[in-house]
């Protein structure tokens, strides 16, 4: 039963990387880079549908006596379930902070990138170019979350805007 846990992981994780780019570039999944998130709140909106479709397959899943497949589901369930709270409480509107929001992944990402080949200076630039609309997104994403009262504390605007 350990192949379809397995099998599940690797196709969750395929998933994840088709909606969440970045984190392809984080996990060193290649064939991403060039590409953005989509940091606008239909963009969150499809992200929370996956992460649910995910738990509820996680969750379907055989018994398993494999202690490890145990613990790599029970942390895979924990993350997700981190990740549907935050839905759930709409911090996605608010998510600006000083350490660990889409703002520091707008300018983290191209640290984690390779800058060795041609292709790889290719995928900087076109990730660069997309830049603008990536912040476009996260800008109105925000703007959703403002006019439903949900803001993020002055001192991490005012951080974030420093770090800017």
């Amino acid at each position: 039963m350990a192949n379809d846990f397995y099998s599940l992981a690797s196709d969750m994780i395929d998933e994840l990387v088709e909606v969440v780019p970045v984190a392809a570039t984080y996990f060193g999944v290649a064939g991403h880079d060039h590409r953005w998130n989509d940091f606008s709140t239909a963009g969150s909106e499809r992200e929370r549908r996956m992460q649910e479709d995910h738990l509820q397959r996680i969750r379907r899943l055989p018994p398993s006596d494999d202690r490890r497949e145990l613990l790599a589901r029970r942390v895979i369930e924990a993350s997700i379930e981190d990740d549907l709270m935050l839905f759930e409480t709409n911090e996605h509107l608010r998510d600006l902070n000083s350490m660990a929001s889409a703002f520091q992944d707008l300018r983290e990402v191209f640290d984690q990138m390779g800058r060795v080949t041609r292709a790889d200076w290719r995928n900087v630039a076109d990730r660069m170019q997309g830049l603008p609309l990536a912040l476009h997104a996260y800008g109105s994403r925000l703007e959703d979350g403002r006019r439903e009262g949900l803001l993020a504390a002055q001192r991490q605007v005012h951080e974030v805007a420093r770090q800017a």
